[in-house]
């Protein structure tokens, strides 16, 4: 599928979304070294009010994107068809092996999640453990805290299934 940026020019998206949700699907940005740590959503019903917020964001951006610690999934820039017509956004991808949230919450962790979070997260392990976990805390914090300081936004849809960590604490 190919889209367009005002920014970013001519997009050739992967034929298979690698994730999607109510709202969309998200797609990787095919053989654009440029554009290796993005990635584009495109919105299942786009309309004018999707728009005209993701054409705020994209000119009101957070003071800061992304730290060591975490990276905020920000829209970049509008992405439209060859008519013109909106279809959703570029932005940041989530860091590599980032794994939802909610995952974590959950009485039994995914069997595939087990072993590699147990050696950063399982409480037994005393201190380290509790290290790893204060840092995840202040990873998921400092985004936030950006966010707010602006004055400018209203967090709609913060939930454990949206916010994506690597074993080591990185937040998206």
């Amino acid at each position: 599928m190919k889209v367009y940026s005002n920014k970013y020019g001519e997009l050739i998206l992967q034929n298979r979304d690698f994730a999607s949700g109510g709202e969309g699907k998200i797609f990787l940005v095919h053989g654009c070294n440029q554009l290796n740590n993005y990635c584009v959503k495109i919105y299942n019903n786009p309309n004018s009010l999707l728009e005209q917020k993701i054409k705020y964001m994209v000119s009101n951006p957070p003071i800061q994107l992304e730290a060591a610690g975490f990276r905020i999934c920000w829209p970049l820039d509008c992405v439209q068809n060859a008519g013109g017509q909106f279809l959703g956004f570029v932005m940041l991808l989530a860091f590599e092996r980032s794994e939802k949230l909610i995952n974590l919450t959950a009485t039994d962790v995914p069997k595939k999640m087990k072993s590699d979070w147990g050696r950063y997260f399982d409480r037994t392990l005393g201190v380290p453990s509790l290290v790893n976990r204060i840092r995840l805390i202040h990873n998921i914090a400092s985004p936030i805290h950006l966010l707010h300081v602006g004055n400018r936004y209203v967090l709609r849809d913060l939930k454990p299934e949206n916010i994506l960590v690597t074993p080591k604490g990185k937040v998206t």
